[in-house]
């Protein structure tokens, strides 16, 4: 698999033994706006999940990919039987992270307002809003107001999600 990470990340680290991490957006999250710490981090790596990559570690098995809103604000964390495997996670995970699909703020005790704020705004739709936060009732608005303000024709609700796209005459609406 391909070491290209999806938009607004960067490959931050390749080990050669395999482990990786991924960083979102350094350009934002850099030390002058926001602390040193809050660089929303994806780890993949073949040992325990409590140690990060390069700081020595017992190897197992399994390959874990970690994402840390800071050392010790873990959001996700999931195992892979093969590296293969967990760099696609890794790669799934940022895209998901990306889209506004991971609620990141239930991690926190004591939030970081203007962190946080500004994950929000870099990692959401463009409604402004969350994709999985939109109750039905929000949809069945946005329904209606859709095709009025933006000639859309069409709005197609992925209820697993729940997701939403809206598309224009009849591209990417099942046959």
């Amino acid at each position: 698999m391909s070491l290209n990470p999806p938009t607004g990340w960067t490959v931050w680290s390749s080990e050669a033994d395999g482990r990786l991490i991924l960083a979102y957006r350094p350009d934002v999250f850099d030390a002058d706006t926001f602390p040193a710490a809050c660089l929303p981090t994806i780890y993949l790596t073949n040992g325990l999940d409590t140690r990060r990559p390069g700081a020595g570690q017992y190897h197992t098995d399994q390959w874990k990919v970690v994402l840390c809103l800071e050392p010790e604000v873990q959001v996700s964390s999931e195992s892979y039987e093969s590296r293969d495997a967990g760099l696609a996670g890794a790669m799934d995970l940022a895209t998901r992270f990306a889209g506004g699909e991971i609620d990141y703020r239930e991690a926190y005790q004591l939030p970081r307002e203007a962190y946080l704020d500004k994950l929000d705004e870099l990692t959401t739709d463009w409604f402004g809003s969350h994709q999985r936060g939109l109750s039905p009732f929000h949809l069945h608005v946005i329904a209606d107001w859709l095709p009025l303000r933006s000639g859309l024709t069409h709005l197609r609700v992925d209820a697993a999600g729940p997701q939403f796209r809206a598309v224009s005459g009849d591209a990417g609406l099942p046959e």
